[in-house]
């Protein structure tokens, strides 16, 4: 029983390293198998341009003409079946080849969809569960209230519709892929460094919009002088945020004098409060580019160095360490032969 189970294991984890290399666009990197590497490396590429792609495709299925699509319902339904596929066929190799990265058990698979990544990947796809709707006949469900007195209509339309608007989440999913370009994989590394920090904030900034919004609600609700434009809770929510975030669109207004005072005190808790973020992310860009920086220097001197003969590597040691970071020694060591070296 033993044999078996670590006969599985270990072919677990052949598979899934090569499968791991293709889910998260990694080299392959096996010793003394170059068709292997060959044939991941193709497949790792191909799997890129076809996600990155559909979700492409997904976003500009928004920009075409409603009508359009009713008179070729079945095409654009074939499309988007095709895109839902893919994407979760994406979130099955995460899944699979999460162990494999995280040096785990096979049940560590379940936890994945509730990390960072897997609820990224489980969002990517949902969107497209809104094509249940072409094979929904009866769309309206009658559902009697507690009282069993007033029915309730829920139609599933309305809610495949808006879990169909939630095709902006995809955003997330196109960030991982343009990680194999330098620059968003430093932006990844700055907000990776810096999670901590700014889900921190993001709960804060959450926990002031309800509270402010139960002040809102109250002061605006209540009396003669009641907002019309606020009828409930979420539409005080609404109107913080905008007011918190500055942007203020007009289609809601205070208009009691303690509402007045309340959105001015708001806002300038938003304009502080959101400042935070961008100054924490901009100053972990700039640390990860010094980062960078920096290890491209150290491995250009130890290139260096490997290069030279044992005399050459006693003299650069004992009397080019304090040369200038822009000069390079080889210059002074091979052709400077009239400079003196420096004696500590």
């Amino acid at each position: 029983m033993i044999y078996i189970f670590i006969n599985m294991n270990q072919k677990y984890l052949n598979i899934a390293k090569h499968l791991n290399n293709v889910a998260i666009n990694e080299k392959s990197k096996e010793k003394d198998q170059p068709k292997v590497n060959l044939i991941v490396d193709v497949l790792r590429k191909i799997w890129f341009i076809v996600v990155l792609s559909f979700i492409i495709l997904s976003f500009l299925l928004l920009i075409i003409d409603k009508k359009f699509i009713a008179s070729n319902k079945s095409f654009f339904l074939v499309i988007e079946l095709t895109i839902f596929f893919v994407l979760l066929v994406d979130f099955f190799l995460w899944t699979f080849t999460y162990p494999y990265r995280k040096n785990g058990k096979l049940i560590s698979m379940i936890i994945f969809p509730f990390t960072f990544t897997g609820i990224l990947l489980v969002s990517s796809f949902v969107p497209s569960i809104w094509i249940l709707e072409a094979f929904i006949e009866n769309k309206d469900i009658n559902v009697e209230s507690q009282n069993n007195k007033v029915p309730k209509t829920f139609e599933i339309s309305q809610v495949l519709s808006f879990l169909r608007s939630l095709v902006f989440l995809r955003v997330g999913r196109v960030l991982m892929l343009l990680q194999v370009f330098e620059p968003f994989k430093i932006l990844y590394r700055a907000f990776k460094n810096e999670k901590k920090i700014l889900i921190s904030l993001f709960v804060f900034i959450i926990i002031l919009i309800l509270i402010f919004s139960l002040i809102i609600y109250s002061v605006e609700t209540i009396g003669e002088n009641a907002n019309p434009n606020i009828k409930n809770y979420w539409d005080a929510i609404y109107f913080t945020t905008i007011s918190m975030t500055t942007i203020g669109y007009g289609d809601i207004s205070p208009v009691t004098t303690n509402g007045k005072i309340i959105i001015v005190i708001i806002s300038i808790i938003g304009i502080a409060l959101f400042a935070i973020p961008s100054g924490v992310i901009a100053g972990a860009f700039l640390a990860e580019i010094q980062k960078k920086i920096n290890n491209q220097n150290n491995n250009e001197e130890e290139n260096f160095f490997k290069k030279l003969n044992p005399l050459e590597k006693v003299k650069f040691i004992f009397f080019y360490q304090d040369e200038p970071k822009n000069q390079k020694p080889n210059q002074n060591i091979n052709n400077d032969k009239n400079a003196r070296p420096k004696n500590k």
